[in-house]
């Protein structure tokens, strides 16, 4: 591999354990690879397999060949193999030539070791065991530690000399053993980079052991000239040591003027540095402090620009963003569908792209928009029926209009309500025209939007007069109840209908008018619709119909005071029951045909004086000149002759019971016609009643008097209790016999 990064890895295994893991780091990297490691680790004691590149970043690069002695590669796990399989794959065929190459190196190549500049061995070669010996103690690979003993000052001078002169270098050295063993010693360098030298050796034939060796086993002396050779050897060597020495001694003091000058440039420097440092910290503060904000910044702007996209593509509202040459800046995707824009469009005039929506104003309202700074909006259709609100507004870019904005609202859905609503307005207009009853719609306002027909014949007001006033300022504000104001203020908001809310008001022209209002919204509109219902007639009608179950309930009951006070008048001048029996079955049957003569006489015309008769005579009146009857001859109609008939029926009835004919008085009965023909006046006149009469005067007779006559016959009735008895005038109009059918007809519906 080219480079192995093993980060914070090391920094959990001690010394030992390192070690395999570095060999196998080693291993792994191929010659010049490089190994990346933690700020807080190093190769260790494998520095002779890595060249530090960068010392602060932990980098390296592998140097020397690989070493497999000191690679371990752990077994996982047992497993049965075959004997006849290889624990090994069988090597491949080698070519001739390598295998001669390497037959001759094994057979004529010296003894060598492979070394740097730091006498670091790399590779052994041949059998360096004679000259080199693994010392005790912990292992090394220094040359000189394991140099046996007469070689090391030997080859530590060749090997300066050839680094320093570039060039192999041969010396003579004896290996001191047993016996002196003559060494050739060539030192070649290879001029690779790293430097490396090649260390050879060549031993010559070692000293024959002399005759005279003494039974100890002790070395012979030698002789004088061996002498002289190894002290010219040791002075050579002695001379070369001291020149190397004086070189290293010059170029340390060399080195150490260059250290000193450094040391204080450094120091210098490391003082400038200090205050550098100081100043970065300070400055780095502040960047740190400023990067946070910026980073606080662009997060946030990165939040809105995602907000904002998500906005504007998330919305119905297609958005085009138009520069000040009517070029396209940006569009949402909802503007596909108005225009043929695409992504490569942008930057490109508007008015190249086809439009889909009809609007030949377009670009020239933009151009007015930017002209005058005002906004312009206009609803534009497409042929697929929809419509859009388009409006056109500046874009304002800090202190400047740098184009314009255009956003197309859908009110295809707004539209067609519209129309709904009108045309719902206008059928219901027409509802509202057609119906009989006074109708107002008021507006939120309570203004009258509309009034109908009905209303304004109703209540004599106009429709210009009613439309856009307060309902309660209409009619001269007779429509200004609290109740009413309450009620309608509720029926917006809280959504609330009324239902017959009485109202009575006087009119002018009309007079006293009962009314029934109901209100309710008119759906989907803000809109109060007011119904009015006059009830004035139908109350009438209803006290009238009261009014005549009242007098039918004491008709019945006066019938039977009648037949009593019959019997009682029956009874006084009856000499045998036999008598009695008659003359009272008489007074029953004066009483029947009186109802005959109403019934059967109605529509031809009643005599007023026959019916006055009758009655009477029902009532057992006497003949004598105690009661008197005249008057004009008249026909009466059926509903004056019910009418009159009723009131001689309550004013006999109580002439019997409590007036003249009950204490013996005078009656007087008469009638006459006006100076037109056309009206009535009928009078009764009662006298000699001690003390007057009361009980007509505050009972259910004159109740009924009062009442039936003004609605029956639209007449008057003054009735008065006098000193000794009573007074009773009725003034009524005089219909013709023929014109009772239809009158009679008004009678009916209002009893029904």
């Amino acid at each position: 591999m080219d480079l192995v990064s093993c980060r914070n890895l090391l920094i959990y295994l001690d010394a030992e354990a390192q070690k395999p893991v570095t060999a196998l780091l080693h291993f792994a990297l191929r010659e010049g690879g490089y190994l990346f490691l933690g700020t807080a680790e190093g190769v260790g004691e494998r520095e002779d397999m890595f060249h530090t590149v960068s010392k602060k970043w932990r980098i390296y690069r592998r140097v020397g060949p690989t070493r497999h002695e000191i690679v371990d590669f752990p077994v996982a796990g047992h497993h049965h193999r075959s004997p006849a399989m290889p624990l090994t794959a069988a090597p491949g065929v080698k070519a001739p030539a390598q295998r001669a190459r390497e037959a001759l190196l094994e057979h004529f190549a010296p003894p060598s070791v492979l070394i740097d500049e730091h006498f670091h061995v790399h590779f052994f070669h041949g059998e360096t065991e004679r000259f080199l010996d693994q010392p005790r103690g912990e292992p090394t690979r220094d040359l000189l530690s394991l140099a046996k003993r007469g070689l090391a000052a030997r080859l530590r001078a060749a090997v300066h000399r050839a680094m320093r002169e570039s060039e192999p270098v041969t010396a003579e050295a004896q290996l001191d053993g047993a016996k002196l063993v003559p060494v050739r010693i060539t030192v070649a360098p290879l001029g690779e980079e790293p430097r490396r030298l090649l260390v050879s050796f060549q031993a010559g034939d070692a000293d024959a052991p002399s005759a005279a060796t003494s039974e100890a086993g002790e070395r012979p002396p030698r002789t004088e000239n061996e002498l002289e050779d190894a002290l010219r050897a040791s002075r050579a060597e002695l001379r070369e040591t001291v020149e190397q020495l004086e070189s290293s001694n010059e170029e340390l003091k060399a080195s150490n003027e260059e250290i000193t000058s450094m040391n204080e440039e450094l120091q210098s420097t490391n003082e400038e540095l200090e205050t550098s440092k100081e100043e970065m910290q300070s400055l780095n503060e502040e960047l740190n402090t400023v990067n946070v904000q910026l980073q606080s910044k662009v997060a946030e702007l990165e939040q809105r620009t995602h907000d904002l996209d998500n906005l504007l593509s998330s919305s119905a509202v297609a958005t085009l963003f138009l520069d000040r040459e009517m070029r396209i800046r940006f569009a949402t995707p909802a503007v596909r569908d108005l225009l043929d824009v695409l992504e490569s469009d942008i930057g490109r005039p508007v008015s190249h792209l086809a439009q889909k929506f009809d609007d030949p104003d377009f670009v020239e309202d933009a151009r007015a928009v930017l002209r005058t700074l005002q906004p312009r909006e206009r609803e534009v259709g497409t042929g697929a029926g929809r419509w859009f609100e388009r409006r056109i507004v500046p874009y304002r870019a800090e202190d400047r209009i740098d184009g314009v904005v255009v956003t197309f609202s859908d009110v295809t859905e707004r539209r067609r309500n519209e129309q709904e609503i009108a045309a719902a307005k206008e059928f219901s207009e027409s509802i509202v025209e057609t119906v009989r009853h006074p109708l107002l719609v008021l507006d939120p306002s309570l203004n009258v939007v509309s009034a109908n027909d009905a209303f304004c014949q109703t209540y004599n007001v106009s429709g210009h007069e009613a439309v856009g006033r307060k309902v309660f300022d209409v009619g001269g504000g007779r429509w200004d109840l609290p109740e009413l104001r309450r009620l309608l203020d509720e029926v917006l908001p809280h959504d609330k209908a009324f239902d017959d809310l009485a109202m009575a008001a006087d009119f002018t022209g009309l007079g006293h008018r009962d009314m029934l209002l109901n209100g309710r919204q008119l759906d989907h509109v803000q809109l109060i619709l007011l119904a009015i219902e006059d009830v004035t007639e139908r109350r009438r009608a209803e006290r009238a119909q009261q009014a005549l179950l009242d007098e039918l309930q004491h008709r019945v009951k006066n019938l039977f005071a009648n037949i009593r006070s019959m019997l009682r008048l029956t009874s006084k001048g009856a000499e045998s029951v036999e008598g009695f029996l008659g003359r009272f079955t008489d007074r029953l049957g004066s009483l029947e045909r009186t109802q005959d003569i109403l019934s059967r006489e109605g529509g031809r015309g009643v005599d007023l004086k026959t019916l006055i008769a009758a009655e009477l005579e029902a009532h057992g009146a006497p003949p004598d000149g105690q009661v008197t009857v005249e008057g004009d001859p008249v026909l009466l109609s059926r509903r004056t002759a019910q009418a009159l008939a009723m009131a001689a029926h309550e004013l006999a009835t109580n002439a019997v019971k409590y007036g003249a004919l009950a204490h013996g008085g005078d009656l007087d009965v008469s009638w006459k016609r006006s100076a037109d023909a056309d009206r009535l006046v009928f009078g009764w006149r009662e006298r000699g009643v001690p003390g007057g009469t009361k009980e007509l005067e505050g009972g259910f007779g004159s109740k009924l008097i009062r009442e039936i006559v003004p609605y029956l016959l639209g007449g008057k009735a003054e009735l008065e209790a006098t000193e000794d008895g009573l007074r009773c005038d009725i003034d009524v109009p005089l219909e013709r016999p023929d014109e009772s059918t239809a009158a009679e007809v008004g009678v009916g519906a209002a009893r029904g």
